[in-house]
């Protein structure tokens, strides 16, 4: 949609994720749309439901979808994947 402003077109996107949906889950709200792709491997999956040990609002599953839908190869990958987690980290060394 484009709107104008002082003759100007500003024309508002929608990035990758964009949703009107709102996401109830803690750990997934920052996914988008994404998010119940995220909450589907939860759910096939037992293990991926477990929280982070380190009290942290993420699940396994966070770091499952970062391998399969971000390519995450390595520990810092999911970390990156897993949005601001690898700074989060970072910060406590």
């Amino acid at each position: 949609m484009a709107v104008w402003t002082n003759g100007v077109q500003d024309v508002q996107l929608q990035i990758h994720g964009w949703t009107r949906q709102a996401i109830d889950a803690p750990s997934l709200g920052v996914y988008g749309a994404d998010a119940p792709a995220i909450a589907e491997l939860a759910a096939a999956e037992p293990a991926w439901r477990e929280k982070d040990p380190r009290g942290l609002p993420y699940i396994r599953a966070d770091g499952g979808w970062a391998v399969l839908e971000r390519w995450a190869r390595n520990v810092r990958d999911v970390f990156t994947a897993t949005r601001a987690l690898f700074f989060v980290r970072a910060s406590k060394h």
